[in-house]
């Protein structure tokens, strides 16, 4: 009935299985070699969450297959897209996917950086605003050979650098242009502790602020 609604008929294949849900996800990503994974948010549990890692989060560790978490429960084209960058090759590969999702949406790449002991500093005359100008300038340059040593999709506009904490960043910029999706990229190897993923990855994945896609580089 569900795949009936969805109009896919013949394209849809069903498979169900009993089991350990992450270990035979993992298993039909492997044998089936997949361009992408598609999964549903689970039901908040922020104290559980905290402690442990989720279900998509093992998946996403465990596999080099971009994973789309969606969490809006209306269907849409996503029209505008946010990109957390590191500049990384794996925040590219989740800016390649977005593109290869959405071939007409808007990606803004969005990089924040972070001020040490700027509560410290405020107190001397111009000391957080030079520090502050000395890490945006750094963060620019970043930007600048990032963007001539990778081809980026035509869609990806200029890059926004803000000041602070990553997630408010990304919250930040995705309520200003109503982004749909943001895109990070998942670092370290296939299979490696969680921490690896990046803490922006898993950050998106706890508490999705919208639909999330992570990828790891090519």
């Amino acid at each position: 009935r569900f795949v009936g609604r969805l109009d896919l008929h013949d394209r849809a294949e069903i498979i169900v299985k009993f089991g350990d849900p992450t270990a035979d996800i993992i298993e039909l990503v492997r044998t089936r070699r997949p361009g992408l994974l598609i999964m549903g948010t689970h039901r908040p549990r922020p104290f559980l969450d905290a402690l442990r890692e989720t279900t998509a989060q093992r998946i996403v560790r465990m596999t080099n297959c971009p994973v789309l978490m969606v969490r809006d429960r209306e269907d849409h084209d996503y029209e505008q897209v946010i990109a957390a960058t590191d500049f990384s090759p794996a925040a590219t590969a989740a800016i390649e996917q977005a593109a290869q999702l959405s071939p007409g949406a808007r990606i803004l790449p969005v990089h924040a950086f972070h001020v040490p002991y700027g509560g410290l500093m405020a107190a001397s005359p111009g000391g957080t605003d030079e520090i502050a100008a000395s890490f945006r300038l750094e963060a620019q340059e970043a930007d600048a050979r990032w963007r001539d040593t990778t081809t980026l999709p035509e869609s990806c506009g200029a890059t926004s650098i803000l000041s602070g904490s990553v997630m408010a960043a990304l919250e930040q910029e995705i309520a200003r242009i109503g982004a749909t999706l943001v895109t990070a990229g998942a670092h370290g190897r296939v299979g490696a502790v969680r921490a690896i993923l990046g803490s922006v990855a898993t950050d998106l994945m706890r508490m999705p602020p919208c639909d999330v896609l992570i990828a790891r580089p090519r």
